[in-house]
């Protein structure tokens, strides 16, 4: 893969959650089973999301059809998130995203190959980021039904303002988040599928995370390798510093750079 296709490819991680369809389609439902209690599969998701507060990352992130890279990353509860990718046979840097929380918490993407950083506020994704990152589910809405299947797969729906919806489906046996998907007016927006957990510090983490945007062709999944609980954070840790003469961008210049011929648009807040 050629040096460029690969930075662009790699830094579609800073805005594949900005990714909208090409053009808007009726979300597709699968037909409701036996109903059951909301607020039971909602405590289930709050218990799941309760843990870990922090974590030290290694994995690899794939994008189809464009490349693969490898990450190191870390995340913490309420302060933010660092990620950096290097790729090919000489760990060549490819990427960095960091986003730091709080008052005038920003996010920023760099990529090396364009000395170009683009800076964005942290509530346009860095919530999002940092609730992947910790293996979590994001939780958009409050809850108004549930529903289980007779294989014992159990799916909660959570609507929040502006026509949003949210279909967490939970692994029969396990129970388990296994897929997200959330749509607004029908129109589907992001997807996200969760697998392969291992068990750190007493608590499930997912090994596997994909996010496909709705109506998109191909998607990106992050495969963690290695999950270690994080107890400390050293001070500038989620800063990035960037070499002289790189160019700050705000976030309208994301287009430009993402191979992907999509409109940017914003996801509510995760809530939990």
């Amino acid at each position: 893969m050629r040096g460029r296709a690969l930075a662009g490819a790699l830094a579609a991680l800073g805005a594949l959650l900005w990714l909208a369809a090409c053009g808007p389609r009726a979300a597709v439902r699968e037909p409701v089973g036996a109903t059951t209690d909301p607020a039971a599969l909602d405590r289930l998701l709050r218990q799941y999301n309760a843990a870990p507060e922090a974590v030290r990352l290694q994995g690899r992130l794939r994008a189809d059809g464009k490349g693969s890279a490898d990450f190191g990353a870390r995340a913490r509860r309420g302060e933010g998130l660092r990620l950096d990718a290097v790729a090919g046979p000489f760990s060549t840097p490819v990427l960095s995203l960091a986003c730091r929380e709080g008052e005038g918490g920003t996010c920023e993407v760099y990529l090396p190959t364009r000395r170009t950083a683009y800076r964005e506020a942290w509530d346009a994704w860095g919530p999002w980021f940092e609730t992947l990152l910790l293996g979590r589910v994001p939780r958009v809405g409050s809850p108004t039904e549930a529903w289980i299947y007779p294989d014992g797969r159990r799916v909660l729906v959570l609507e929040g303002a502006g026509g949003w919806r949210q279909e967490v489906a939970f692994a029969a046996g396990t129970g388990l988040p296994q897929r997200v998907s959330l749509s607004q007016e029908g129109a589907p927006r992001l997807e996200l599928a969760y697998g392969q957990y291992a068990e750190v510090e007493g608590h499930p983490f997912p090994g596997r995370v994909s996010v496909r945007a709705g109506g998109a062709e191909g998607g990106y999944e992050l495969e963690f390798r290695r999950i270690v609980p994080d107890a400390s954070l050293a001070d500038g840790t989620l800063t990035l510093t960037l070499p002289p003469g790189t160019a700050v961008r705000g976030s309208e210049g994301l287009s430009q750079w993402n191979q992907a011929p999509f409109p940017v648009w914003r996801l509510p807040r995760p809530d939990g």
